[in-house]
C-alpha cells in the first residue's frame, strides 16, 4: 500500500514539466497505449490519441481526437482528487491495478461525460448559479428491505432518477435490492463506498458515478457537484453521519441517503432517505448547510456523483 500511495503522491508520475504544460514522454505514453489498445484506441503521431469510431463509452459514440494535454489536465483534476483518499488506494488493491492505471480510468470516464456534456476543456462551466435555480431528478422513495442494504437502496433510487431502473434484473423492487446487493458487494455490515459505486456504474448509460472525499472539498464545491448532477438526472448520494441531521434529532450511524433535488433560492436540499425505521424514513427538506455537514463535519465520509 505504500508502494501505491508513492505512486499517486508523486505528482506528474513519467511526465514532464515543460514551459507549463504537460507533456508525456514516451513510456508514459506506452502505458496509456496498453490501456487503451484493448479498447481499440489508436496512438497516431504522438501527440493525440485518435479514437475508433466503433468505440462507444456508456452509450456515447467517441468519435474526437482525445488531445493529449486536454486529458492529461483532466487526469491532473483527478489527481487532486484522489491523491490523499484511502478508499482509492483499497479501490486500487482491490481491482490488482496501479494507482496511474486506476486514475486513467476514472479520467477516461470524466473526459467521455463532458463531450457529453459539450465540453472537453473544464468542469468549471458547470459551476454554481449556471444550471437554473431549483435541479431534480426523479428519485424514487423505496424504504430498505434489510437494516444494512441502504447502499444497494440508494443506489436503486437514482437509477429511477435515470430510468434506469428496468435494466436491473429483478421483478420488484426488492428483488432489484437484492441484485445491488450482489452487485455492490454488500455484507451484512454495510457496503464499501468503492464497491457502491462500481455497482451502480454496471447500470448507468453515458456517464459514470464517482465517490469524492467530503474532507477534500469545500461548502461550495460540493454544491456545484450536486448541481451539476441533478442536472443530468444523476442523484447523487450522501455518505452520510446522520447527528448531523436535524430530524435524526440526534441518533448517530452511518448511511446512505438518496437526493432529489438542490434549490437554489431556499438554500435547500430535499433528501429521499430510505431508512427502514419509519422515524427517519421519507423525503426531507434540510438546508446545503446540513446536507453537507453530514457528510464533511467527520474524516472518511463521501459524496457520490457524477464523474464529469
Amino acid at each position: 500500500m505504500k508502494r501505491l500511495k508513492k505512486m499517486i503522491c508523486m505528482g506528474l508520475v513519467g511526465a514532464m514539466l515543460i514551459g507549463g504544460t504537460t507533456v508525456a514522454n514516451a513510456d508514459y505514453v506506452n502505458e496509456m497505449k496498453d490501456d487503451l489498445a484493448s479498447n481499440q484506441f489508436v496512438l497516431r503521431e504522438g501527440t493525440h490519441f485518435v479514437l475508433d469510431e466503433s468505440l462507444d463509452y456508456k452509450n456515447v459514440n467517441i468519435k474526437h481526437n482525445l488531445n493529449i494535454g486536454e486529458f492529461m489536465s483532466i487526469l491532473e483534476e483527478k489527481r487532486k482528487c484522489y491523491q490523499n483518499d484511502p478508499e482509492f488506494y483499497k479501490e486500487a488493491d482491490s481491482l490488482q491495478v496501479s494507482c496511474e492505471r486506476l486514475l486513467f480510468r476514472k479520467a477516461m470516464s470524466a473526459y467521455s461525460a463532458r463531450l457529453y456534456m459539450n465540453d472537453r476543456n473544464s468542469g468549471e462551466l458547470y459551476s454554481i448559479g449556471n444550471n437554473g435555480q431549483i435541479l431534480s431528478a426523479n428519485v424514487a422513495l423505496i424504504q430498505q428491505t434489510q437494516g444494512y442494504n441502504c447502499g444497494p437502496t440508494s443506489a436503486l433510487q437514482v437509477l429511477y432518477g435515470l430510468n434506469r431502473q428496468n435494466a436491473i434484473p429483478g421483478q420488484n423492487n426488492a428483488a432489484k435490492i437484492s441484485q445491488l446487493e450482489s452487485d455492490c458487494n454488500s455484507v451484512g455490515q454495510g457496503t464499501i463506498v468503492y464497491y457502491l459505486v462500481q455497482g451502480i456504474n454496471l447500470y448507468t448509460t453515458f456517464a459514470d458515478y464517482a465517490y469524492y472525499l467530503a474532507t477534500n472539498m469545500t461548502q461550495n464545491q460540493f454544491q456545484s457537484k450536486v448541481e451539476t448532477s441533478l442536472c443530468y438526472d444523476m442523484g447523487p448520494i450522501l455518505h452520510a453521519r446522520t447527528q448531523y441531521l436535524g430530524y435524526y434529532n440526534g441518533h448517530s450511524s452511518g448511511h446512505y441517503i438518496a437526493v432529489s433535488e438542490i434549490n437554489k433560492i431556499n438554500q435547500t436540499i430535499t433528501l429521499k432517505d430510505c431508512n427502514n425505521n419509519n422515524s427517519y424514513y421519507g423525503q426531507h427538506v434540510v438546508s446545503i448547510a446540513e446536507a453537507f455537514s453530514c457528510i464533511h463535519s467527520e474524516s472518511g465520509y463521501y459524496l457520490i456523483c457524477m464523474n464529469y
